[in-house]
């Protein structure tokens, strides 16, 4: 399941920051699926991931699992600051 073409690659990587997870499909070992979501510094930079096992069915993008882990993600990462340096720039 390895992205082994450059084009997929950018795709893939596209979808990760627009959409805030990524999806191990197998690509290391083909039963070892899971769902990961960056955390990120005051200035955007992802510092940190929390990466949870997952089942074929949680996988999905619109799985419980997901939508639970990318609002962990978001809260862990406004807790870091991320958010601030954007919100300063409003005032």
């Amino acid at each position: 399941q390895t992205i082994t073409n450059g084009d997929d690659l950018k795709r893939e990587l596209a979808g990760i920051r627009d959409y805030g997870f990524a999806l191990n499909r197998g690509e290391y070992r083909e039963t070892g699926l899971a769902v990961a979501v960056p955390l990120l510094s005051l200035t955007g930079v992802a510092v940190a991931a929390i990466s949870v096992p997952a089942s074929q069915d949680e996988v999905d993008p619109d799985s419980d699992l997901v939508k639970t882990l990318v609002q962990l993600g978001r809260s862990i990462s406004l807790q870091l600051g991320y958010g601030e340096a954007l919100s300063d720039h409003a005032l």
